[in-house]
């Protein structure tokens, strides 16, 4: 109970009303539990989405505790501004995640450290480099210019397609990689020269279909 009562007429209220409760057991306190992990424990999902993304835990200390506190500073480390540990490594040098976080959440009995991670589409991608060299690299700054490239060329060879056509095409015309399903690679690598095909033949089509109509 709370709020502006008064005490005696309060417990006389509730005397009336559940004086004849008749009480349970008495409920022990939650005291602190750390569960202790014997080795790894990977648990793997698969459902359709753009990327695979990674979420780890690790058990730790419950609130108040001593650790606590060092373990939130170094959540704060790891994941906290465009400096911090992951997010330069993974985002920006590595260019492997799009999103990487992490947090230390502490519980009455236990906590949990987390880290959670969006990869970032794009994996060894062949690109030129300073030097007359070429080098692979990863994420979106690599796959973006070659998919670009690809519907610059296909624009150039039907000037007509639609968004909707080029990404039609361009997916139905990727190779899939082997031992990868659709929610780690998409559709697969993109073919240029087989859509590039398949847009020649598309427009072959429409020109006949006009000379016929006409």
């Amino acid at each position: 109970m709370a709020g502006d009562i008064a005490p005696a007429q309060a417990r006389a209220l509730v005397e009336t009303h559940f004086g004849s409760i008749p009480p349970g057991p008495v409920l022990e306190r939650v005291r602190r539990w750390v569960p202790q992990l014997s080795g790894e424990k990977i648990v793997e999902a698969k459902d359709t989405v753009p990327v695979p993304a990674s979420f780890m835990r690790w058990p730790g200390p419950p609130y108040f505790d001593d650790d606590e506190r060092p373990l939130n500073l170094t959540a704060d480390i790891l994941t906290d501004g465009l400096a911090s540990r992951l997010q330069k490594a993974l985002i920006y040098d590595r260019q492997l995640c799009t999103s990487v976080d992490a947090a230390y959440q502490a519980l009455e009995a236990a906590g949990a450290f987390s880290v959670n991670a969006i990869a970032a589409p794009g994996v060894d991608v062949l690109s030129t480099w300073p030097g007359r060299r070429y080098r692979k690299s990863s994420g979106t700054s690599m796959a973006a210019p070659h998919v670009t490239g690809a519907v610059a060329l296909m624009l150039e060879a039907d000037p007509a397609l639609t968004p909707s056509e080029v990404k039609s095409i361009l997916q139905s015309t990727s190779v899939p990689l082997a031992g990868a399903g659709p929610d780690e690679q998409g559709a697969g690598v993109i073919d240029v020269a087989a859509a590039l095909a398949r847009v020649s033949k598309k427009r072959t089509a429409a020109v006949t279909r006009v000379g016929v109509s006409t």
